[in-house]
């Protein structure tokens, strides 16, 4: 790695330039979009034109654009390669986390198109400034995922631990041997109720 230093340090630099970039270029300004400026290009499906040509239109969530792929290539390049972002990855506030981050993945859509979006939304009507709208937004959204997090996990892990434990049990012990329906009681409790030795009915 030290004789590939510069190159290794020029790579995560544009890693970090990806990273920071795709989600702070349109913060300081709500007169123009990135987004929208790429999404520009591209063609309207029903009359063939540059979408730019029909009007200024900001792609849907689930469209995928340039600056989220920036984001994802330069973040995935700087845990691959940076040992600064190890170590900060590594820390044990950000390891406790770790066991929630199948709940935030899973909440998170939720609570921003329904407590981010009405937060943003009011604000942006009470005349807040676009940048302390994104703040505010950004803060209060994470801590109500957090919250649920907290909520949420240790009623799902604990069944899951349990069902894995179970599947593990299965699949590496012998089966257990059969047993009578009646175990762990004798059948003669049912059909020798008389004591004569005799099935019970048949007197």
């Amino acid at each position: 790695m030290s004789k590939r230093r510069w190159a290794h340090l020029a790579v995560c630099g544009g890693a970090f330039v990806c990273v920071g970039g795709a989600p702070l270029i349109t913060v300081f300004t709500n007169s123009w979009s990135f987004d929208t400026a790429e999404n520009g290009v591209h063609p309207d499906f029903p009359t063939g034109k540059p979408i730019m040509d029909i009007g200024s239109v900001y792609p849907n969530y689930n469209e995928p654009t340039f600056s989220i792929l920036a984001f994802s290539i330069g973040l995935q390049i700087l845990v691959e390669l940076s040992s600064w972002v190890q170590k900060f990855l590594s820390l044990k506030v950000i390891l406790l986390l770790h066991p929630h981050i199948m709940t935030i993945y899973l909440t998170h859509g939720f609570v921003m198109w329904t407590w981010g979006a009405w937060i943003c939304c009011a604000l942006s009507t009470a005349g807040v400034p676009y940048w302390a709208n994104l703040i505010v937004t950004l803060i209060t959204t994470y801590a109500v995922i957090f919250l649920l997090a907290s909520i949420m996990t240790p009623l799902i892990e604990k069944p899951t631990q349990g069902l894995m434990r179970n599947l593990d049990r299965w699949s590496k012990d012998e089966p257990v041997p059969k047993r009578n329906t009646l175990a762990p009681f004798p059948k003669e409790l049912v059909i020798d109720r008389q004591g004569s030795g005799q099935v019970a009915g048949e007197l």
